[in-house]
């Protein structure tokens, strides 16, 4: 997102603060989100928070609105809020399953393996 910044900003004739808040919702949106999650997902079960988190945090549902955001970029914030709900459902769930499938003394190993398959998804 960093290298495409100045790409974004001549496309979407934006300001920078604007386009700061794209790449800052991620943070923000998932760090408050994952422990409120956490508990719903409790509840409500890993099968039903993956559900409804798979919808709002695909790439392929969001992208074309994302892509083509015209109105100066705010409505692009609008659109990662969005994705970012989605991913916090997906962060939490992932957690809540890796904990599950690996026994007590191995769930450093699977938290560990699933932080990296999610660092190589960023790699291009």
């Amino acid at each position: 997102m960093l290298i495409a910044l100045p790409e974004i900003l001549t496309h979407l004739q934006t300001d920078f603060m604007t386009i700061m808040w794209v790449i800052l919702s991620f943070m923000l949106i998932t760090t408050a989100h994952v422990p409120l999650l956490g508990v719903w997902l409790t509840c409500s079960g890993a099968r039903t928070c993956t559900m409804q988190a798979l919808p709002s945090s695909c790439w392929d549902h969001l992208s074309a609105p994302c892509l083509k955001s015209q109105f100066h970029g705010r409505d692009l914030v609008l659109y990662r809020i969005v994705q970012d709900v989605g991913g916090a459902m997906l962060f939490a769930n992932c957690a809540a399953i890796v904990t599950d499938a690996f026994r007590k003394g191995r769930i450093g190993l699977g938290l560990g393996v699933n932080q990296i398959a999610l660092a190589a998804g960023f790699l291009p």
